[in-house]
């Protein structure tokens, strides 16, 4: 039994050490969004992606010098080592929720599920309530984001106002539904007038993917 946990011990150890120095980011397709969306456009979708590519290869560029980086003489006021692992945070962030955006984009005519929907019942009070409330948070954002999440601490559903990509993220939520509220994301097809673009992302949201992703985050199959 002890040979076994041993060996089963040199086993992770090997995999963590072999992984962590080949790890790269491997940036994901979202190719069939261009043109089928409703409000939003081919040209704005491609700009967008562009970004997202950026993000992705960031990542991958902050993790080789994270590699080489001098740990010994980090500190809190400034040190290489400080300076690229705070940037990845943001670049990590940054990565990730344009997948969870661009995933949870579609334009098919799609519904929350009944168990998505009796939430968010629950939680708001009715299906107008939480679009008014995610609307808000909308609103509210700079740039950055207004993100629909499964709270962890005390099983609601709430919307929350990220400002950049990594400044006002609660701990302890799993996101369901992204919206991205950077000028990116609608100067091309809107200009400055975020508030129709809101709406645009709104009939084009992916309610299957959120649904799934409500399922999951409460520990569903």
């Amino acid at each position: 039994m002890i040979k076994k946990i041993l060996l089963t011990s040199i086993l992770i150890i090997f995999i963590l050490t072999n992984t962590s120095s080949a790890y790269e980011y491997k940036e994901k397709n979202f190719e069939h969004l261009n043109d089928s969306l409703k409000g939003i456009s081919k040209n704005q979708i491609k700009q967008h992606l562009q970004l997202y590519r950026r993000y992705v290869q960031k990542i991958n560029e902050l993790n080789k010098k994270l590699k080489k980086a001098v740990k010994q003489n980090a500190n809190p006021t400034f040190s290489e080592y400080r300076a690229i692992n705070s940037a990845m945070a943001f670049a990590h962030n940054g990565a990730v929720l344009h997948e969870l955006y661009f995933s949870n984009l579609s334009s098919k005519n799609t519904k929350p599920s009944k168990e998505l929907l009796s939430k968010i019942n629950k939680d708001f009070g009715s299906y107008e309530n939480y679009l008014g409330d995610l609307i808000a948070s909308g609103k509210s954002a700079r740039s950055g984001w207004a993100i629909s999440a499964y709270n962890t601490i005390n099983g609601k559903l709430q919307n929350f106002t990220v400002d950049e990509h990594d400044l006002h993220i609660p701990i302890g939520i799993k996101p369901i539904l992204v919206l991205d509220l950077w000028e990116h994301a609608y100067m091309i097809d809107y200009g400055i007038n975020k508030n129709s673009y809101i709406e645009a992302f709104i009939e084009n949201i992916d309610w299957n993917v959120v649904s799934e992703r409500y399922r999951s985050a409460i520990g569903g199959p």
